[in-house]
């Protein structure tokens, strides 16, 4: 395994950081989207076994695609449309998950500077693949928490 340059190192814990930073914004935008299906949710059938199962395709993967293909194979097996596709919930959790590329792309871009680490092209593209998945795994583990928190047994 190559050893990494001092730049490098400075890279990457400014991205840690950066995540970091980042935790509060996540949480509260998890809870607004949970908030806006369980208000009137008492027919939502979503359960905290399909919560588990999307956060372990996140611990599972690298790849943003293949945990929006998974939300979406779901929303495409509800066919009563009470848990994945209940009032748009899957869709929008999607949309919420493509909203922190932008995130992470800014976040990757400010690293690299304050680290004076120099990425181009197709390594640029990598790093905020990288750094979006991060941000993704962090979105859906709170959006989880709050999951069993609001769903718990009254």
């Amino acid at each position: 395994m190559k050893e990494m340059t001092p730049e490098e190192m400075r890279y990457r814990l400014a991205i840690q950081q950066g995540v970091d930073g980042q935790l509060n914004h996540l949480v509260v935008q998890a809870r607004k989207l949970l908030d806006g299906f369980l208000q009137d949710g008492k027919d939502w059938e979503m359960g905290p076994t399909q919560m588990n199962n999307l956060l372990n395709v996140c611990n599972e993967t690298g790849s943003i695609e293949v945990v929006i293909g998974y939300i979406q194979y779901q929303i495409g097996r509800d066919d009563k449309g009470q848990t994945w596709a209940w009032r748009g919930f899957g869709e929008a959790l999607i949309e919420q998950l493509r909203d922190l590329e932008s995130q992470a792309g800014a976040l990757v871009g400010n690293a690299a500077q304050q680290a004076g680490y120099s990425l181009e092209g197709e390594r640029e593209e990598r790093e905020r693949d990288w750094a979006w998945m991060l941000l993704v795994h962090q979105y859906v583990g709170h959006l989880r928490r709050y999951f069993f928190y609001k769903k718990r047994p009254s």
